[in-house]
C-alpha cells in the first residue's frame, strides 16, 4: 500500500546556512562548507523559513519511504561536520614485527612500513578534507579529523584494508591498523572537562555521592520489595489448594532466575539427593508448606 503523503523535518541550529536547489543541498557552517547531490532520490527537498528542511514524498511505498530518514540523517550530518566535526582514532596492534608510520608534513597522506616485516611500502592518500595525526599520550594510535563523516570514515577504512593479511591465518596474524572509536570532534574534551569539574567541585562531588548512594538504596528497596511480592504470591498459591498454579510459578522462577528447580537435582529436608520430576514436586510442596506454617502449626491460615 502506498502513502499519498509523507514527510519529516529537519531543523537548522544557528550559525548554520543550508542552501537547497534542483536536490543539491550546500551546507555553510563554522568550521567550512560541505556539498552533497540527491538528484538520484525522487524526493522533494523544500525550505521552510530560516530554520526548517521539509523532505517530502508523494504516492510512495515503503522503500521509497525510508529514503526520507536517510536523506534527512544524511543532511544532519552535514550540519554536524560543520560544526563539530568527526574524529576516528585507530590503533597498530602487531605481536613481533612492530608497525612504522610515517605522516607526511601537510597531515594529508601515511606510509606505512614493516608490516608483519615486510619491505614493501604502504602508502595512503586520504580523502579530501581528512587529516591525520599520531597522538603522543596513547601509544600507536592515530587520530583522524575532518568535517565530512563519510570521508573521515572512508579514509580510516582504506588504511585499514591496506593493512589486512594475505595467505594467513588470520585466527593467529591478528597484525593491522584497526578503528577504536568513532565519535563527533571535540566530544571527549567536553567529558574529560566534565570529568575535571566532578572532581575539583566539592559540592558536586558530594552532591553526586549522595544522589548515587540514594539510587543504590532505592534499587535495593525495590528488589526487596519485588521478592515479597512473589513469595507472597507462591503462598496465596498454596494456601488457596492451586497445586497447578504453584507449580507453574516455580518452573517460571527456574526460567527467569535460571535455577536447578525444574531441570537440576534438589535436596530434601534429609539432604538426600532428589532428581525425579514427581518426587522434586513433593519436595517443594513441602518446603512451601513449611514455609506457610502459622505459630499454631496450622498451614491454612489465611495470614501468612
Amino acid at each position: 500500500m502506498k502513502n499519498i503523503y509523507k514527510e519529516d523535518i529537519v531543523v537548522i541550529p544557528e550559525g548554520v546556512k543550508v542552501e537547497c536547489k534542483a536536490r543539491k543541498v550546500t551546507v555553510t557552517g563554522p568550521r567550512g562548507v560541505l556539498y552533497r547531490d540527491f538528484r538520484f532520490m525522487n524526493i522533494d527537498i523544500i525550505r521552510v523559513g530560516k530554520n526548517k528542511i521539509r523532505v517530502v514524498v508523494w504516492h510512495g511505498g515503503r522503500k521509497h519511504l525510508a529514503c526520507i530518514r536517510t536523506l534527512c540523517s544524511h543532511i544532519e550530518n552535514l550540519i554536524t561536520g560543520v560544526t563539530k566535526g568527526y574524529e576516528y582514532k585507530m590503533r597498530m596492534v602487531y605481536a613481533h614485527f612492530p608497525i612504522n608510520v610515517v605522516i607526511a608534513s601537510d597531515n594529508k597522506s601515511i606510509e606505512i612500513r614493516n608490516f608483519l616485516g615486510e619491505k614493501y611500502v604502504r602508502k595512503v592518500e586520504l580523502l579530501e578534507g581528512v587529516t591525520i595525526t599520531q597522538t603522543t599520550n596513547v601509544k600507536d594510535e592515530l587520530v583522524l579529523i575532518g568535517n565530512s563523516l563519510d570521508n573521515v570514515s572512508q579514509s580510516a577504512a582504506t588504511i585499514k584494508q591496506s593493512t589486512l593479511v594475505r595467505n594467513k591465518d588470520i585466527r593467529k596474524f591478528l597484525d593491522g591498523i584497526y578503528v577504536s572509536s568513532k565519535m563527533k570532534f571535540g566530544l571527549h574534551i567536553l567529558k574529560s572537562l566534565l570529568r575535571t569539574a566532578v572532581v575539583t567541585a566539592t559540592d558536586l562531588a558530594e552532591n553526586y555521592c549522595n544522589a548515587k548512594i540514594a539510587v543504590l538504596q532505592s534499587r535495593r528497596t525495590d528488589y526487596k520489595a519485588r521478592r515479597n511480592a512473589e513469595v507472597k504470591q507462591a503462598c496465596d498459591l498454596y494456601t488457596g489448594n492451586k497445586p497447578k498454579e504453584l507449580w507453574s510459578w516455580l518452573k517460571l522462577q527456574a526460567r527467569r532466575l535460571k535455577t536447578s528447580i525444574t531441570d537440576g537435582p534438589v535436596l530434601d529436608v534429609n539432604g538426600n539427593l532428589v532428581t525425579d520430576l514427581g518426587e522434586k514436586a513433593k519436595v517443594w510442596a513441602n518446603h512451601f508448606e513449611q514455609l506457610a506454617m502459622d505459630t499454631t502449626d496450622n498451614s491454612r491460615s489465611a495470614q501468612k
